[in-house]
């Protein structure tokens, strides 16, 4: 009989109050289990006693630790850095699975979507096309992408189209350059200005032209004697020996002139100014 008295009384309680306790006199939501039976009969239990509890509000909302939940499912360990999640069949080593976003905490400790990139963020890939809210630097036009991708475009100080990385490497801006500017070029061309300023020495051979005819005055000695054979008529001269020497006027010089011609040997070929490369396409995050 006071099984059945107390069974009636629950139901009436329970009635009454819209409110059913398992373990406590003094339940705290719609349903309320005490795992411990520790809570007081009055009253809200404390932190720790509500550790072992677990509740379900008019609102839907489920509490595991905590008797006053604010979310659809909420958990307190009582443990600091400890969620009081667990997961069977799935751990750090589980393969990951594409198409899926990664869960983060907010500030709150609400269960959110966390960001896998900032918008700016900058990134290589081998893949193809955009995807997940990355956009392929491209230089396209920023009024052709999604609405949030073009707010995210224009915060980030890009006017009229995003920057074009096709075929240029990614550097670090100086205080004085602009962020999304290019720059710089994939060959280089070697000029007179950019080579060394040195002196080629070496010898030159040749000769003199043949053009150089010219004459010399020869002095004749004077008639040393006559003798006479007896008459006028057999009369001959003995003259002294025909030695002279030419006149000291004949001083003279040669001009040697002449051009010396040094080949560089080269052919002007256009040198490519890149470092060894791996193909890959580069992206920027603008949001999903």
């Amino acid at each position: 009989m006071k099984n059945i008295l107390l069974l009636i009384s629950l139901f009436i309680s329970s009635f009454a109050f819209s409110q059913t306790g398992i373990n406590t006199i003094n339940p705290q939501a719609t349903l309320h289990v005490d795992g411990a039976k520790d809570n007081p009969a009055t009253g809200t239990p404390s932190t720790a006693q509500q550790i072992n509890d677990f509740v379900v509000t008019a609102a839907g909302n489920i509490g595991v630790g905590i008797t006053t939940p604010t979310a659809k499912l909420q958990v307190r360990s009582g443990t600091n850095g400890i969620s009081g999640l667990k997961f069977d069949n799935v751990n750090n080593a589980t393969a990951t699975t594409s198409s899926t976003a990664l869960l983060g905490i907010d500030a709150s400790g609400n269960v959110v979507i966390a960001a896998s990139a900032i918008t700016g963020d900058i990134k290589n890939s081998v893949r193809t096309a955009d995807h997940n809210g990355w956009y392929l630097l491209d230089g396209r036009a920023i009024s052709s992408l999604p609405a949030n991708a073009q707010t995210a475009a224009t915060a980030l100080g890009f006017a009229s189209t995003i920057p074009n990385a096709t075929d240029r490497f990614l550097k670090t801006k100086t205080g004085s350059e602009t962020i999304g500017n290019t720059g710089g070029n994939n060959s280089l061309t070697i000029l007179q200005t950019n080579l060394p300023n040195v002196t080629f020495t070496g010898s030159i051979t040749g000769s003199t032209s043949t053009a150089g005819s010219h004459t010399h005055t020869v002095e004749r000695p004077s008639k040393q004697a006559d003798t006479d054979r007896g008459t006028a008529a057999s009369s001959w001269s003995i003259d002294s020996l025909q030695n002279g020497a030419t006149t000291p006027n004949g001083d003279h010089t040669h001009t040697v002139s002449g051009t010396a011609t040094v080949s560089s040997g080269g052919s002007g070929t256009v040198l490519d100014n890149r470092s060894a490369y791996l193909i890959v396409n580069t992206y920027i995050y603008l949001g999903q």
